[in-house]
């Protein structure tokens, strides 16, 4: 076997050896031996018109006649393919099956016919019994009709004519809907085509595209068939584009073909509306009509095309489509062609800023398609670079209020376009050049949103390091989210860049650590991602407060003022960022608190005058004092001014002493209303009684005052943590409590139901008496302490002696639960918050301290008392400027 796998045996064929192929016939030569491309001998017997080796491969050896080769092509296939009329005339006589296909869908017709032999189409035509042999198609849906225009193969398509001229005709491909007149046109068979229409072929016959036979020359630029197709139908338009030749020769730069046809159709013609879009102009456009020559061309990169049809009489250059008032320039400028749109231009600039539809101007197409060149010649000419995609841009500033929504677009300029699209080349130049990169369109929107909206990182990034009002992109909710989303997938390097490049970064910074909070707390799907990245941004403030607290000083960082004249220190406090936060002093407020306290011990404790020696309830000047500096605190919390810190404990102090000021009250006026016919001594007694109770409630005010201390403790750095892990233990260990009281209360329950008397007093026959509820929870309550034992439980008297037994019991199980479970629950609790704020202790410390600091530097300058005076002061010299006269 040699090459390719062929055989002695098809060697001998191919070269139409009889005698030779009969030895090795007799010696065994495989007579359906196959080569790598699956022919047989009588394949190449066929191929070369051997007839002598069809009587040897055939009559004497009986080699069979259909056998296929790789492509599935029978010995008839390859002599029809080849012209061996004589061989095929043979195949025939052998009832070869003439309907076999090969891989292509093709039979032997076809080939003949794509061969050109009509003699052999003739003959196949003439031995076939079946009557639609000429409708057979191939996998294309192509009838050899089809495939003999296509060709160019003249006799054939004569000799098929003859056979059946209505089949020839009329026949169409599935795929396209194509005639043999349509597959002639567009191979520049004109031949063909002349014996197609005297055949009666319809020129206005279109295909699936809506090309009539006109149109299919004008797009391969075949000048020789309009010689062929009478001129009455040069200007008829297409049913389904609505264009006629002259456009679509324009359209595929046929400049020859449009040089001829001129002779017979205006430079001038427009389209008619399409029946279905138009596959010749951009999407957008497919329903368009009035489309002129120039039109189309201006798609093209055919300059010279555009020279010729400039250059004839009548042509204008910013002639408007019916509906979309698009002009050539703007089809040049979407196409991107330099050289086409240069030709435009010279015919004049007043195009420049014309306007379609949409409001739209070459300047907007071209930067939204990214054509850096035509963007470049455009503004060179004069394009205006800020212009705005809108119909009425000239009211935009003057009456947008008063005019209709619906006379404006949407406000973009070309920088809005080529951001959205993402041509980072053409924006840079549109800002090298001029363009605001700030411009808001109608909703307020800068090219920086879009390019964020559309994930157009790179353009963003450039944008980032432009002129833009940082506040203001804050606001915008979509921004915000879009930004996080841009920098989700890019090691948050668009968030970074948006806080360095502002001119607040800490500030910056702390905002967008507070807006993504609040989103996550609103948006739940999103709220992992949210909270990331109010982390982030709040990990570069810190780290921007370190590196600017290093060089300048930190208080006047504190105090250094924001767009609405918010220091620093509020902005932090106000936005809880306690990463951030840091601090000045306060010793006058700390001073006041400890005389505060110190005169309030004096009174609790009676030192100055004992209860026992009042004799009349009219306070002494200590008391006077005392209610003085009272009302300096309530003046001070009662200020328009400061934060929230812990003022709770002060307003309790206030509280708790009001109400001691009002005992006061009744200890002075009610004895001399109400008991006039008591003695002196009991009038006495009673002052004494209501100033003792006076002295409880100052006594809690003093505790409060005491715990106030904790406050003012974390400005020291070694109390200030502790302080903080005090506070948060203190809020646990009033979450046990409340478990422990609802335990408590159904074991009181329990108990005193063991002590209810079964039997009355056997002494006096009396009903028997029952131990309180109250005095039950006493013991119960100290019994946590060891102070009472099952032992100093009282004896049950009235009831059966199975109640001590009970007692016993449920004591135990008391005890059981809430000093081995609920206690030790307590001490996990508190070990486990101690273990968690452990960490952030010294960061809440400095900001409770900073919120502290900041409270009482807004509410006043002096600390009570001595604010009453410095009121009194203001409010006297406010009236005084303020005074009116009397006329």
């Amino acid at each position: 076997m040699f090459q390719f796998g062929r055989t002695p045996l098809h060697l001998a064929a191919e070269r139409g050896h009889v005698i030779l192929c009969d030895i090795l016939i007799r010696h065994r030569a495989f007579i359906n031996s196959k080569t790598k491309l699956g022919y047989t001998p009588l394949h190449f017997a066929a191929k070369f018109g051997h007839p002598k080796l069809f009587n040897l491969l055939v009559q004497q050896h009986m080699a069979p006649t259909d056998v296929m080769t790789m492509e599935n092509q029978t010995p008839l296939h390859i002599a029809a393919k080849y012209g061996q009329i004589s061989f095929c005339q043979a195949l025939l006589n052998s009832r070869a099956n003439t309907a076999v296909r090969d891989i292509r869908g093709r039979t032997p017709l076809h080939l003949a016919a794509e061969n050109d032999h009509p003699e052999i189409v003739q003959l196949f035509l003439t031995k076939s019994s079946n009557e639609g042999t000429l409708d057979i198609t191939d996998e294309n849906g192509l009838t050899c009709a089809h495939i003999a225009a296509l060709k160019g193969s003249l006799a054939v398509i004569k000799g098929l004519m003859t056979i059946d001229r209505n089949m020839v005709v009329n026949a169409k491909t599935k795929d396209t809907n194509s005639t043999a007149l349509h597959m002639a046109v567009a191979g520049g068979h004109t031949e063909i085509v002349r014996v197609l229409l005297e055949g009666g072929a319809s020129p206005l016959e279109e295909n699936s595209r809506g090309m009539a036979a006109l149109h299919l020359a004008a797009e391969h630029g075949h000048v020789d068939i309009l010689n062929v197709i009478d001129k009455i139908y040069w200007k008829i338009c297409s049913k389904k584009t609505g264009l006629n030749a002259l456009h679509v020769a324009a359209y595929y730069g046929q400049k020859e073909f449009v040089r001829n046809i001129l002779v017979n159709v205006s430079a001038t013609c427009k389209s008619e509306p399409p029946g279905e879009s138009n596959p010749l102009i951009v999407k957008e456009m497919a329903s368009e009509y009035c489309l002129t020559p120039l039109h189309m061309a201006a798609q093209s990169e055919h300059e010279g095309l555009i020279r010729l049809l400039l250059n004839v009489p009548g042509v204008q250059v910013d002639m408007p489509t019916a509906t979309m008032n698009v002009v050539p320039l703007h089809l040049a400028a979407h196409s991107g062609h330099l050289a086409v749109v240069g030709q435009l231009l010279s015919r004049g600039t007043q195009q420049i800023n014309a306007r379609d539809y949409k409001g739209r101007t070459p300047l907007h197409i071209a930067a939204s398609e990214g054509h850096f060149e035509t963007v470049s010649l455009l503004l060179s000419q004069g394009a205006t670079i800020n212009i705005m995609d809108q119909v009425m841009s000239t009211l935009v500033n003057h009456c947008k209020r008063s005019v209709p929504r619906y006379l404006f677009k949407n406000g973009w300029t070309p920088m809005h376009f080529a951001t959205i699209a993402g041509h980072l080349k053409v924006i840079k130049f549109l800002i090298e050049r001029g363009a605001d990169p700030a411009a808001e369109c109608l909703e307020g929107k800068i090219p920086m949103c879009f390019a964020a909206s559309n994930n157009r990182v790179d353009c963003l990034m450039y944008l980032l390091k432009q002129k833009y009002d940082t506040y203001q992109l804050m606001e915008n909710k979509k921004f915000i989210f879009d930004l996080m989303v841009c920098g989700k997938n890019h090691r948050n390097k668009p968030i970074e860049e948006f806080i360095m490049n502002s001119a607040a970064p800490i500030n910056t910074a702390i905002n967008l650590s507070s807006l993504y909070k609040v989103y996550a707390a609103k948006e739940k799907e999103r709220a992992r991602d949210l909270n990331l990245m109010s982390e982030f941004c709040e990990c570069i403030a810190v780290e921007l407060m370190s590196i600017t607290a290093s060089e300048f000083n930190p208080a006047l960082i504190l105090k250094s003022l924001n767009r609405q004249g918010q220091p620093l220190i509020d902005v932090l406090i106000e936005h809880n960022q306690k990463a951030v936060v840091s601090q000045p002093s306060f010793v006058c407020h700390l001073v006041s608190h400890i005389y505060f306290t110190l005169f309030l011990t004096l009174e609790v404790l009676c030192v100055l005058r004992p209860i026992y020696e009042i004799s009349s309830p009219i306070p002494n000047w200590f008391e006077w004092i005392l209610l003085l500096w009272l009302s300096g605190q309530l003046v001070s919390e009662l200020s328009p001014f400061g934060g929230n810190s812990s003022g709770f404990i002060r307003l309790i102090i206030i509280f708790l002493s009001g109400m001691a000021t009002v005992i006061h009250v009744v200890a002075f006026t009610y004895p001399s209303m109400f008991m006039h016919d008591s003695s002196n001594e009991v009038k006495l007694h009673f002052t004494r009684s209501v100033l003792y109770l006076q002295n409880q409630m100052m006594a809690l005010a003093l505790l409060i005052s005491f715990v106030e201390f904790l406050e003012f403790l974390t400005v020291h750095h070694l109390f200030g943590p502790w302080a903080i892990i005090i506070r948060d233990l203190m809020y646990d260990l009033a979450r046990f409590l409340v478990i422990l009281f609802l335990f408590m209360a159904g074991f009181t329950v329990a108990v005193a139901s063991v002590y209810q008397p079964a039997f009355p007093n056997s002494a006096s026959g009396a009903a028997a008496t029952n131990i309180s509820i109250l005095t039950i929870a006493q013991l119960l309550f100290f019994s946590l302490f060891g102070q009472v034992t099952v032992d100093n439980m009282p004896t049950i008297v009235f009831s059966p002696s199975l109640g001590t037994t009970i007692i016993k019991i449920v004591y135990g199980v008391y005890l059981i639960v809430s000093i081995i479970v609920l206690i030790n629950l307590l001490i996990a609790m508190m070990s486990d918050t101690y273990q968690r704020i452990q960490a952030q202790s010294d960061t809440e410390w400095k900001f409770g301290r900073a919120k502290l600091i900041r409270q009482m530097n807004k509410k006043s300058s002096t600390p009570p008392p001595v604010n009453l005076f410095t009121k009194c002061y203001v409010l006297l010299k406010v009236a005084f400027r303020n005074r009116c006269y009397v006329i």
